[in-house]
């Protein structure tokens, strides 16, 4: 799955979009059509988000042990980076293309 697979798949509204978001999406889309997708055979062998467990995931308790540090300070500002690109892509039109 590359940019240009991305591009190919997504249209041109995905011109304007760095090759990290497109394929993100097109992942995104992908993983939502489970076994029909071309993909899902790949997608298998990916962790699922419960695998995955970054701090921005943790519950309150867990994120308090992260006070003061500099995980806490990167995970505030990825949190609002992740924030900013995911209101950038509403107002293009993205929440309405894929699956909620």
């Amino acid at each position: 799955m590359t940019q240009a697979t991305a591009l190919a798949l997504l249209g041109s509204k995905a011109e304007d979009l760095d090759a990290e978001t497109a394929v993100a999406l097109l992942l995104i889309q992908e993983r939502a059509k489970g076994s029909e997708s071309e993909w899902s055979s790949w997608i298998q062998t990916l962790p699922s988000s419960e695998d995955l467990t970054p701090p921005f995931f943790w519950g309150a308790e867990e994120q308090k042990l992260l006070k003061g540090t500099s995980t806490e300070q990167a995970m505030e500002e990825l949190g609002e980076a992740l924030e900013n690109e995911f209101q950038q892509l509403k107002k293009q039109g993205w929440d309405e293309v894929l699956p909620s």
